[in-house]
């Protein structure tokens, strides 16, 4: 990635346009990122029963002995 022109440049106008004055966020068509999102969920699901203990470690700090 260029760091002149960085991440923020890229995003700045779809960003700027939630604080138009009557902004919905409907009026963004984000049916592909939701497509995606049950496979994320899936995913997490299973790593998360994968590995209870590393879960509970990890929210104390602490990683778990493998």
């Amino acid at each position: 990635m260029d760091p002149v022109h960085g991440v923020f440049p890229r995003i700045a106008g779809e960003w700027l346009s939630f604080f138009r004055p009557g902004f919905h966020p409907w009026d963004h068509d984000n049916r592909a990122q939701l497509a995606r999102i049950d496979g994320l969920v899936a995913a997490v699901d299973a790593a998360n029963a994968a590995a209870p203990d590393m879960r509970r470690a990890a929210r104390r700090g602490v990683r778990a002995a493998v």
